[in-house]
């Protein structure tokens, strides 16, 4: 009796690891340590994700199957690379849109007799609204949507996080541009930026450069791991979709992801940055309340 058993649980097994994707029962996604299988559709995503009995589960065709399937995995791949590039390009139209909107008009204000310490004090208030609004709210506020998967949060979150430092590098420019105008000189800039609101200011500057260019981009890799973890084809709708996935699989194979606490430097480098963008501002205002 136990002999039958086993045997009958051996063939429902093999059943199971050999039938279309379209046929498994509800249970069959628990097989092969937990992973759901892919189907024919999906086996081009990549190999350390990818469960390798696919290859060679069909005896003499095991070599053609596993080498098509590294070929959709390859055409996969490199269509997805396509539109993760697109789906970047926002960012440096939205940095040349925002400077020359923040330009022209810190420019034409200027120009007006409107004093530069006061268009500063506009620039560094429209600044710290974006820190805020972003940083410090969207950026926590999605994930209490319970119907927001927490991986297309995190890459609806690297976009996000590109157009704001788009925008805060507009900004800053701009601040940088209204600080010489003020001072006259290179020399009497440096000067302005050494002494009160203006050391705040630049401290700001150094934060957001140390966020954007070194922190950012490592909690982006930590992104793009968590993805390749958490979408599974059944959770995918198009093709398009499927592309991107296996783009993001493949950029991440064979790395190891970046270290948590990254994430706690990143809010703690936007507190740090809100606190000195509004003690710029309060100066600012004060100045140009005694100087008024």
């Amino acid at each position: 009796m136990l002999r039958l058993c086993a045997r009958q649980i051996a063939l429902g097994l093999s059943g199971c690891l050999h039938a279309p994707a379209s046929k498994l029962p509800p249970t069959a996604p628990l097989l092969n340590g937990g992973l759901p299988r892919f189907g024919e559709t999906f086996r081009g995503f990549h190999p350390s994700i990818m469960l390798p009995a696919a290859a060679g589960s069909h005896g003499g065709d095991g070599g053609t199957e596993s080498s098509s399937g590294l070929e959709r995995e390859r055409q996969l791949a490199a269509e997805g690379a396509e539109i993760d590039a697109s789906s970047h390009r926002h960012a440096p139209a939205l940095f040349l849109g925002w400077s020359a909107i923040a330009g022209v008009t810190a420019a034409a204000a200027v120009g007006r007799g409107v004093p530069a310490e006061l268009a500063l004090l506009v620039d560094t208030t429209f600044w710290l609204a974006v820190v805020s609004s972003i940083s410090l709210t969207e950026a926590w506020v999605k994930f209490r949507a319970p119907l927001l998967e927490r991986w297309v949060g995190v890459d609806v979150g690297r976009r996000v996080f590109r157009a704001q430092y788009a925008l805060e590098a507009a900004l800053a420019a701009t601040a940088c541009g209204l600080v010489y105008w003020q001072a006259g000189s290179a020399q009497a800039a440096l000067q302005l930026l050494a002494s009160p609101p203006g050391a705040l200011l630049a401290a700001a500057g150094a934060l957001f450069l140390a966020e954007a260019g070194l922190v950012f981009p490592a909690l982006d890799a930590r992104g793009r791991h968590l993805i390749a973890s958490s979408a599974w084809p059944e959770t995918l709708s198009t093709q398009r979709q499927a592309a991107y996935v296996a783009a993001v699989r493949a950029s991440v194979a064979g790395r190891t992801p970046p270290p948590a606490p990254l994430h706690l430097a990143s809010v703690l480098l936007a507190f740090a940055r809100a606190g000195l963008l509004a003690g710029c501002t309060w100066g600012l205002l004060l100045q140009h309340a005694v100087e008024g």
